[in-house]
Order: C-alpha cells, then structure tokens, then sequence
C-alpha cells in the first residue's frame, strides 16, 4: 500500500489558535510523522557525502523537526518500561549531526528554534515569512503523488522543491514550508543538501509533542558563536589532560578538522 493510500482520508484536519502564557501553542498530539532522508556535504571541497533520517512531527497546531536518533531517544525516555537496556539503547541514538530541535508554530507562521549546549539549551525565535516561494508549471509523481515544483533562495542557497497538494498540510524539512502541500523533496542548486520523503505514517500515540523548557533565549549569531567555543573548550580541556605532550599539533589537527565543515545549510 503506498503512502498516499495511507494517509490522503486522515489529512483533513482543521487549525486553531489555542496559546500558553509563554507564548507557545497548548502541547498536542501528533497527527502525522514523516521521516526524510538527508543527504548532506559538510566539506565543499570534498565531494564525500553523509546521510541520515530526519522526522517530522505534525499536530494540528505545530510541528518539530529533528534528528530521527533524536526522534527515537524522546521516545525511549517517555516510555513507562524505561530501564537499563533503555539507556544503553540511548547511546546509539545521541550521534546525530544535527542536533538542533525546529518547532515551526503554523499561526504567525514562525519558528521556534532549540539546541543544547552543554548544561544550557539555546532557544532563538525566528519568523518564517521570509521564504518566498515561487511556484512553477513543472510536474511529475514522486512515490505514487503528484507534485508540482517551486523554487526559492534561503539563507545564501537556491533551492528546489517538490511538493504536493494530495497532503494538505503546508510543511516540509528543516525551516521550509509556505507551499500549498507537503514538501516531498527538497535540494539546493550545488547539491549540497538533499532531502527525500521516505515514510509516512499515521499516529497512534496520545504522548504529547512538548518544548523545551528551563531555556536560554538568544540570537542565531550568539548561539552559533557560543557552541563553537564549547566544542573548543571541550576538546581542550580533554586533549589536555590526556595527551598534554601534543595538546599543540592535537588542537591545531582539531582546527583544520573544524575548517573543514565550510558548508553550513545556512550560508549566511
């Protein structure tokens, strides 16, 4: 049964405006969980790639994307039967390389965005109506849907959407949305990242989709600046005590190693 057949008479839910007093919709459910595959290049002078699963989680009201590895670890921790193979299973989901959690809040359509940094989690709001879509006659069917193409530029790269109407719901990876449908595929014109609907799925779980809380508010520029200083400091400190006769040339290879993640998804 293809994913379409699955969800299309589950898609038609309606939105309201329902807030707590910080501002951030009342916790719900989550409707719809689609999962991506992201196919990304952090060095551009290398043509090496990396992949790994991405989940959205949609309600009525909101949604989050994350790491799949993160997707998976909330869950073992909510579950009632946690125990000690739990946290040994814990260890093999905490290797994502993308550990920021984007709540995108669909009424005033912005983005709540979440990231934890040593002892701290960093929270930065951002608005989402600086996506401007600009959507093209080209169609084709993508895993048994029909898609319509859109083109936008974003944070210093052009990108290419595929999304279709048969999902009603104005979503997709990362920061993205805007767009009459779901997004079904998404890349950047220099192929750097790639992102590629793989499974969709109803929900059947009443846990609640929750934020963060205890949070340090911030701007995109600080949060940045103050997680390149933590890994830096990090990796000193425990270079330092155990390899102090090449704490120099170990710190110097950790730089160029740094250097070479030259191809952030956001270019500036």
């Amino acid at each position: 049964m293809t994913m379409k057949k699955i969800l299309v008479p589950f898609l038609f839910f309606h939105y309201y405006s329902a807030f707590s007093q910080d501002n951030l919709p009342l916790l719900e459910s989550p409707t719809i969980i689609a999962v991506y595959n992201v196919t990304y290049q952090q060095d551009s002078t290398n043509i090496g790639k990396k992949s790994e699963l991405m989940t959205l989680t949609i309600t009525p009201n909101y949604s989050l994307f994350e790491s799949n590895y993160s997707h998976l670890a909330d869950s073992v921790i909510k579950s009632p039967s946690f125990n000690q193979s739990s946290v040994n299973l814990l260890g093999t989901y905490l290797r994502s390389a993308f550990t920021q959690k984007i709540y995108k809040i669909y009424t005033g359509s912005r983005i709540e965005y979440y990231d934890k940094i040593g002892q701290k989690v960093f929270h930065i709001k951002q608005d989402n109506k600086s996506i401007k879509w600009n959507i093209l006659n080209e169609k084709k069917e993508i895993s048994g849907f029909s898609c319509q193409k859109a083109a936008t530029t974003y944070a210093g790269r052009n990108w290419e959407a595929w999304f279709t109407k048969d999902i009603p719901i104005s979503d997709g990876p990362y920061k993205f949305s805007g767009l009459p449908g779901l997004i079904i595929e998404l890349k950047d014109s220099r192929n750097s990242y790639a992102f590629e609907l793989i499974k969709l799925k109803r929900n059947t779980s009443t846990v609640k989709v929750e934020f963060p809380i205890n949070t340090t508010q911030t701007t995109y520029k600080e949060y940045t600046r103050a997680k390149s200083d933590w890994l830096y400091n990090g990796v000193s400190q425990v270079t330092r005590k155990n390899s102090p006769n090449n704490y120099a040339k170990e710190m110097e290879e950790y730089k160029q190693k740094q250097a070479r993640k030259n191809n952030p998804i956001e270019l500036k």
